[in-house]
């Protein structure tokens, strides 16, 4: 919780949001949504994996909040079996142009 309330009052001092947008590692930005969610995966015996995941232009709050609000969802809405989540990404070409 208490990151949450730091990452808001760093958001309310931004100002514009774009401004803060710079190459942002997502393995980091999942660390820190998981440390978030920590209560939840714990009272839940979620299992959370990744493989290596991009550096991508972000703004680090939204990024957290972004994959906290997707493992977040997919401990919440799942059946009755403890919840196992893995997240992974792979570069899709641009405007559905062939590779």
């Amino acid at each position: 919780m208490e990151i949450l309330l730091k990452d808001l009052l760093a958001y309310s001092q931004v100002g514009h949001w774009r401004w803060s947008c710079r190459p942002r590692c997502c393995s980091e930005a999942l660390r820190k949504a998981l440390l978030n969610l920590q209560a939840s995966i714990d009272e839940n015996q979620a299992v959370v994996t990744w493989n290596s995941l991009p550096t991508l232009q972000a703004h680090e709050i939204r990024l957290v909040q972004l994959l906290q609000n997707l493992v977040g969802n997919a401990i919440k809405y799942r059946g009755s079996a403890c919840p196992q989540v893995h997240m992974d990404a792979e570069r899709s070409p641009a405007n559905g142009a062939s590779q």
